[in-house]
């Protein structure tokens, strides 16, 4: 893994001190589906009388009777008003009263600027990227993709689905995508791009991978290493190979080592060359095809026809997959890398940002899904969670009951 140069500062983030350091695998497809295309929401998706219907659907939101077509109507302005953040807090909460598929497909689709979150999502991505940023404490943000704190802060109360963030410095794009599998774990991919240099990490329940390559137009181009692990084995495979086209081509090299225990990503990570590794060794064609002679009938334990794509030293012992996922050749998804994340990149405009400033009109107070919310006549304003309040204030004692806006 390079050696990166810590970050000098965040231009976006300027109010997150990144001071903290991070608390503190092999699967042969992605289970997180491949980001789909960025939302793109028109002027003419909302009505022609935009401020007066806004303000209609602000003052209303969260009551019995607003309708699943209202929650998506609004969320689909605050898009148009580059209020991504607000907009998809408005599709969560819309998928944890009711099952509503059309607003639930918007909200796969938005990708928030960190510089829109609070402060706790902020800091944690910040300390992450810090982290990832200094060769010592790489480990380190590994271990955070584990830790319930990054988890619970990153995807808060949500039982599906996926939450999309980004940020961009001066000199690099840190991309984080994290949701639910098919079986209620969460997982999370990073994609940190410097330059045309891109380091992926692919987290799930027991499985890490950490491939560094290259990018061009968003399409992995030339070489890559990649170090995948499985915690629950401890078995680790390290790579190397090229890739032409979005397929393996030319020479592939591979150093494994198969182990029967249960280990964690930080001392897998500290130890890595420190292992006793087995060499093998393959070649791929122009079209991702392995150019290795293979054995009549080969199948795994299950039955299931097999491709060797890479042999060991003494031609004995090898490295195949299912012949069915490499037809069309080895593209780098057989290997687990999902495909670059594509976004449009935007100024914030949230609501969340603004002050509030009484306007002499009648200011109303409620508490939504345990957010402090003011009216000041015109629109509710967000003013975070209604627990740091209730701390701040002199006589609470710690033995007060949880405020839920549920």
């Amino acid at each position: 893994m390079k050696k990166r140069n810590t970050i000098a500062g965040i231009l976006i983030l300027a109010a997150c001190m990144l001071t903290g350091c991070g608390d503190g695998a092999l699967i042969w497809e992605n289970v997180l589906a491949a980001p789909p295309d960025p939302v793109k929401v028109t002027a003419e998706t909302v009505e022609e009388k935009q401020p007066e219907r806004i303000d209609v659907l602000q003052q209303r939101y969260g009551t019995t009777d607003f309708t699943n077509e209202e929650y998506l109507e609004l969320a689909q302005i605050y898009l148009t008003e580059f209020k991504n953040k607000d907009a998809r807090d408005v599709l969560e909460l819309n998928c944890r009263l009711s099952e509503y598929p059309e607003g639930y497909e918007l909200l796969q689709g938005i990708t928030v600027n960190l510089a829109e979150e609070n402060s706790e999502i902020k800091d944690m991505a910040g300390r992450l990227m810090q982290n990832l940023n200094a060769e010592e404490l790489f480990g380190e943000a590994l271990a955070m993709l584990y830790h319930e704190e990054w988890q619970q802060t990153m995807m808060p109360k949500m039982k599906s689905g996926k939450r999309k963030y980004y940020l961009e410095t001066e000199a690099q794009v840190l991309y984080i995508q994290i949701g639910f599998d098919a079986f209620g774990s969460l997982q999370t991919t990073l994609w940190l791009t410097e330059g045309n240099e891109v380091d992926v990490i692919i987290q799930t329940a027991g499985t890490l991978q950490v491939v560094s390559g290259k990018i061009s137009d968003g399409i992995y181009e030339g070489a890559f290493e990649s170090w995948r692990f499985l915690l629950e084995s401890t078995s680790v495979f390290h790579e190397f190979g090229s890739v032409v086209n979005g397929h393996f081509q030319g020479e592939y090299n591979a150093e494994v080592k198969i182990g029967k225990s249960v280990s964690d990503i930080l001392t897998l990570w500290n130890h890595r060359n420190d292992f006793d590794m087995t060499v093998y060794s393959g070649e791929f064609d122009e079209n991702g095809q392995t150019l290795l002679a293979q054995p009549e009938g080969l199948v795994d334990a299950e039955g299931i026809p097999q491709i060797i794509y890479a042999y060991a030293q003494d031609k004995k012992k090898y490295l195949s997959v299912n012949a069915e996922m490499v037809e069309q050749g080895f593209s780098y998804a057989v290997f687990g890398l999902p495909e670059y994340p594509v976004y449009v990149p935007y100024q914030p405009a949230s609501l969340n940002d603004q002050e509030v400033q009484p306007s002499g009109k009648t200011i109303n107070v409620r508490v939504l899904d345990g957010m402090l919310l003011v009216h000041d006549g015109s629109t509710w304003v967000n003013l975070g969670d209604v627990e740091k309040y209730i701390k701040a204030d002199p006589l609470y004692t710690g033995t007060d009951q949880s405020v839920s806006g549920d």
